[in-house]
């Protein structure tokens, strides 16, 4: 029977998980990360921790925020490792043709309809993310734009105010940083000087920062 003088100290020692929305997400997305990697199947001499390299790549690249957007970026991962697997196993099987007695080549006909599914899966699986992602992305730039908005006014008024106050997740540091560019473009466009680039080098250094 569980003694009530011990109540207090198992409280207090016990876990009771993450307490924010984002701490939920990551550890929500933890376990779908390794619920799907206990899926994926390894042939002899390749490494988890190669695959797993693949997938943060991926993640970096498209910065997944739901869960779907997660397994898609799995989804793509899995695809690309599996395309690499296909080029290893067409490269030994042309090796061991003399061996085989596979000189025709047909063999390799059968990796070429492989390769093309498996590209037309990843493109596929590319779109369904974008499709996915692109509301959460628009509806983020939309908050964004109303707190530097809101930003500006209280600041122009000399008046306090917590983004947080009005359910924004951006800090009052990050504001700044946007409002301070805006008022330096809009000085700027003032009294414009025009270079002779193309939007092509103007971005140049765009991709460093997103």
């Amino acid at each position: 029977m569980l003694n009530p003088n011990n109540v207090e100290s198992i409280d207090k020692n016990r876990s009771t998980g993450p307490k924010t929305d984002a701490g939920k997400l990551r550890s929500s997305q933890n376990s779908l990360k390794h619920g799907l990697f206990a899926k994926f199947v390894l042939l002899p001499g390749e490494s988890m921790e190669h695959f797993e390299a693949l997938h943060d790549t991926y993640k970096n690249d498209h910065q997944p925020r739901t869960s779907t957007e997660e397994t898609l970026v799995h989804q793509l991962a899995m695809i690309t490792w599996k395309l690499r697997r296909l080029d290893n196993l067409e490269a030994q099987a042309m090796e061991k043709a003399p061996e085989t007695g596979n000189l025709d080549g047909k063999f390799l006909n059968n990796y070429s309809l492989y390769a093309q599914r498996m590209h037309s899966m990843f493109n596929s699986t590319l779109k369904t993310f974008h499709a996915e992602q692109h509301p959460r992305l628009e509806a983020e730039g939309e908050n964004w734009r109303a707190a530097v908005l809101l930003h500006d006014f209280y600041k122009r008024a000399n008046l306090p105010w917590d983004p947080a106050s009005d359910e924004f997740v951006f800090s009052r540091e990050l504001l700044d940083k946007q409002l301070l560019f805006n008022q330096r473009w809009h000085n700027f466009m003032r009294n414009p000087h025009i270079y002779a680039t193309t939007k092509l080098q103007d971005m140049r250094y765009s991709k460093e920062v997103l």
